[in-house]
């Protein structure tokens, strides 16, 4: 791993002094943690790559690898982040690839608790087609042992600049890529079944950024190489903890009927054909209808509408593993758009409790009566569509529905 400075290595000292840069759409933060999870689990697969300024939340394979070719290296196993907390952190750099990686941290993290990273890759073009970040892990340490892990995995809702994703990929010259990522540090306090309000406390600590690098050989096999870096980093000013979404995992579903009840929300209103029973163990599958209820036309775009399913006053699952894409949202008075909406009927285990925190665990959810919800986030242009900026992330809530599994 090279020590020379590369120039875009300033891509993150810049961005730290842009200050809202690495502001974290929400539902950006929750592709990434679905697939990045996924590929912990597998330690192989797909390379999630966003455009720099793009809110789209597709992530395709890694550009030239189709069904049928040859995957990619067998790698270490990522374990889940709280199994992380109060472990001596023994990653390290694999074995000499055809990459020069840099990887580059934030000396400091401030009150926002987020922490800024960069990775840059040089190579040999004729060695090496394309490069990509398969998944990475960043954890916060102090005398080596893990007090802190990746908390993108509750879907936090941060006070957001939507012009911005969560990963950013400058631009770069031939034979070279970087990207810059940022990642919620949630406190180990609240793993395995603590207070989710716990903050990392101020101070000096170590920040440990690992990161899977896939490249693409000419002959179109793919490969990784794991990249380890430690560096100081102090942490500064009393912490602020994001609030949880209303459709995550273990939260109160009456935050749901609030938002669905709310006579001054936003005008759009959501509906569905939600079926009466299902059966335990099957997928849940409907058209989703967003319908705008005021008297202007609206001008933006959205990703996938969730499916949430609620028992006994609490979210109990989220949705499965459906590809994320980026769908129009533009509809004049009166007028409606459809969206697809998949869900697993899969249990789902809140953040801090066991292995898969704030995940589909993939149990089934046992028979019984639940209460189903749809929740949308489109992002509006405001006015009109006649200003290029978008506004802040509107959250749509429909339901609930009547739902008996059998």
């Amino acid at each position: 791993m090279s020590t020379d400075r590369h120039p875009l290595d300033d891509a993150l000292a810049e961005a730290e002094r842009e200050g809202a840069t690495y502001e974290v759409p929400v539902e950006l933060v929750r592709v990434r943690a679905r697939r990045r999870r996924r590929a912990r689990t597998a330690a192989r697969g797909g390379v999630a790559l966003a455009a720099v300024g793009a809110v789209a939340l597709a992530l395709p394979l890694l550009p030239g690898v189709r069904d049928g070719a040859p995957t990619a290296d067998d790698g270490e196993a990522w374990e889940a982040p709280g199994d992380l907390c109060g472990q001596r952190y023994e990653a390290s750099s694999s074995a000499d690839s055809p990459l020069d990686v840099t990887l580059t941290t934030t000396s400091e993290i401030g009150p926002d608790r987020i922490a800024r990273t960069s990775t840059v890759v040089e190579y040999d073009r004729e060695r090496v087609r394309e490069v990509g970040s398969l998944s990475y892990e960043v954890v916060l340490l102090r005398d080596g042992v893990v007090v802190a892990v990746d908390g993108a995995g509750p879907e936090l809702e941060h006070d957001l600049d939507l012009h911005l994703t969560q990963v950013e990929r400058p631009p770069a010259p031939p034979g070279a890529d970087a990207w810059t990522t940022s990642v919620y540090l949630a406190s180990c306090a609240s793993f395995p079944d603590g207070p989710t309000d716990v903050a990392v406390p101020a101070g000096s600590y170590e920040l440990a950024h690992t990161e899977d690098v896939d490249w693409v050989a000419p002959d179109g096999s793919v490969h990784t190489v794991r990249v380890v870096e430690r560096s100081p980093v102090t942490v500064t000013g009393d912490g602020q903890v994001p609030e949880r979404s209303p459709d995550t995992c273990g939260t109160d579903a009456s935050r749901l009927a609030a938002l669905a009840a709310d006579e001054d929300a936003f005008p759009v209103t959501l509906d569905a054909n939600v079926p009466v029973t299902a059966a335990a163990g099957s997928n849940l599958r409907i058209t989703v209808r967003a319908t705008n209820d005021g008297p202007d036309p609206l001008e933006g775009r959205t990703g996938n509408p969730r499916i949430v399913l609620t028992r006994d006053g609490r979210v109990v699952s989220e949705p499965g593993a459906l590809g994320e894409r980026l769908y129009d949202a533009t509809v004049p008075p009166g007028g409606s758009l459809t969206y697809p909406a998949w869900s697993s009927l899969e249990e789902c285990v809140p953040l801090g409790v066991g292995r898969h925190g704030g995940v589909a665990v993939g149990d089934a959810l046992p028979p019984g009566d639940y209460q189903v919800w749809l929740t949308l986030r489109p992002l509006f242009h405001e006015p009109d569509g006649t200003d290029e900026s978008f506004r802040n992330e509107v959250l749509l809530v429909g339901g609930p529905w009547p739902l008996t599994l059998e």
